[in-house]
């Protein structure tokens, strides 16, 4: 399927997921639970609301089409000034990335509401959570793919070889961040120590801030 299709997609998940919800709001518990713990219970209580239902039904989906959509237009925006590799890069990476994108937003969609109505708890974490990590396998083995069709069609040079999958390392570079593929893509030089420092509050940030509300919780 084409990327708009995909893109179109994660309104229409929503929709459904809105309708089932909508056929089945008797079953909600009334306090509502509204936010959940590591382990997927609810820690978290509102008074029950159809609206309140539908914006949190909808909320991550709809962060994860907007990030869609800004990355799109990004990316094709880009690759509209680059040459003939890098647009077809862009026209190879839209339809796995889209379908990605539609998977996680459909999978948020489908555990609210099922949260929601009950469904809760660390099997449906755990399932959550596989889902999230089968469908990001995938978009990982699409990637390959496409890179793999771009390479034959329109051999990398050797710059860009060396930053293949997010990585660069290059010594003789001065540069810790990297402009790829003639701009459309920017990674970390490993090879210079500030790119570790900058990798590491990356990492060391979102981590922080996840322990304190769990901790808050």
């Amino acid at each position: 399927m084409s990327a708009r299709t995909w893109h179109l997609g994660i309104p229409a998940a929503v929709a459904v997921c809105l309708v089932y919800l909508w056929v089945n709001f008797h079953l909600v518990p009334d306090p509502m639970p509204v936010h959940f713990g590591p382990r997927g219970e609810p820690d978290g209580w509102a008074t029950k609301s159809f609206g309140s239902a539908v914006a949190l039904v909808a909320l991550g989906p709809g962060i994860v089409a907007l990030t869609g959509a800004a990355s799109a237009g990004l990316t094709h925006a880009v690759a509209q000034d680059a040459g003939e590799r890098q647009q077809m890069l862009s026209r190879e990476i839209m339809p796995p990335l889209a379908a990605w994108l539609f998977w996680i937003a459909t999978v948020n969609a489908v555990g609210v509401t099922g949260s929601l109505l009950g469904h809760h708890g660390p099997l449906s974490s755990l399932l959550m959570v596989g889902s999230l990590v089968l469908v990001t396998v995938v978009f990982a083995r699409q990637m390959v793919q496409v890179h793999r069709r771009v390479d034959a069609a329109y051999p990398p040079s050797e710059k860009d070889r060396r930053g293949r999958w997010g990585f660069y390392y290059d010594r003789d570079n001065p540069e810790v961040l990297v402009s790829l593929e003639n701009g459309m893509n920017t990674t970390l030089n490993l090879a210079r120590p500030a790119a570790w420092a900058i990798l590491a509050g990356l990492l060391v940030v979102p981590a922080l801030l996840i322990v304190l509300v769990s901790v808050a919780g």
